[in-house]
């Protein structure tokens, strides 16, 4: 859309590239740290060359000029922060050594997997050094961007091998997390509170405490009452669209026509983590004809 806008206006289009925008404000603190931010500014495209070019060749230079890495920054910079690792479980949500999912707690200056027990010190130019490190372990990934790769890799190969043998029980699953509906301009409002719980070919939000239907007005697909007590509200991938990430690491899709927003409470759950098992998700079943 964007692309298309700027060969309509048939003029100069200059880029804006934001260096230290990522350790500045990271994406799992909601606190800013003290650093140096600088903005550079390119033309982009010409009045000319935009008549000339068609619109996906406008769109690769537009990713190309807006794109940077803050780990091939030079030189690097330290960004001050009193708790520099709280909260990166929203964004390292498998252990990069057991490759757990969700298992990742984070404290003031480290992150801990609770399963084998990998800790790592997040430094304030981004680094992850393990604590301990040494024998037959394997070496950890010492960025967030190497960490990234190395768990997204891990959830490929889970959620391939959980859709080719047609498995039943859940992948993984996160809660307490507060669940909410919106239609068009009216507020949203909660449903319940329970887990998220992801498998091969759907998504099930179970929880205890459910909202009645206020008089008059009643929700767009009834819960299933489950043997224990709890409601269950289930949604076949396919009935997802517009699966994203809203600020603060709010995960949302609509489902006919309506909008389904979850959020942590103790905003500690990983967003992005849901968001690419989706995506991963629709990509294992088209491959496996599902």
């Amino acid at each position: 859309a964007t692309a298309k806008l700027i060969r309509l206006l048939r003029i100069p289009v200059v880029a804006a590239r934001f260096e230290g925008g990522y350790f500045t404000h990271p994406r799992w603190s909601p606190r800013m740290r003290r650093g140096i931010l600088r903005v550079r500014l390119e033309l982009g495209f010409s009045a000319e060359q935009l008549s000339r070019m068609p619109t996906g060749e406008v769109v690769e230079r537009l990713e190309r000029l807006i794109e940077h890495n803050e780990y091939e920054a030079a030189p690097r910079t330290t960004y001050g922060s009193r708790a520099p690792a709280r909260g990166i479980e929203r964004v390292l949500f498998a252990c990069a050594r057991c490759g757990a999912i969700g298992a990742i707690r984070s404290a003031r200056h480290t992150a801990r997997c609770d399963v084998c027990g990998l800790t790592v010190q997040c430094t304030g130019d981004g680094q992850l050094l393990p604590l301990a490190e040494g024998g037959n372990v394997p070496p950890t990934p010492r960025s967030i961007l190497e960490w990234n790769h190395t768990q997204h890799e891990m959830l490929r190969c889970l959620i391939e091998e959980a859709v080719a043998e047609r498995r039943a029980e859940p992948l993984f699953s996160d809660g307490p997390l507060r669940f909410m509906i919106g239609r068009k301009s009216d507020p949203l409002v909660t449903l319940g509170y329970g887990r998220l719980i992801c498998y091969g070919d759907c998504l099930e939000f179970r929880g205890f405490r459910f909202r009645p239907q206020r008089p008059g007005r009643r929700y767009p697909r009834a819960p299933i009452r489950n043997a224990d007590g709890s409601w269950s509200l289930v949604f076949s991938l396919s009935e997802l669209e517009g699966t994203n990430v809203q600020n603060r690491e709010r995960l949302e899709w609509y489902a006919d026509s309506v909008l389904y927003h979850v959020r942590d409470p103790y905003e500690r759950t990983s967003a992005l983590k849901w968001l690419s098992a989706v995506n991963l998700l629709r990509r294992a079943g088209a491959a496996s004809g599902r």
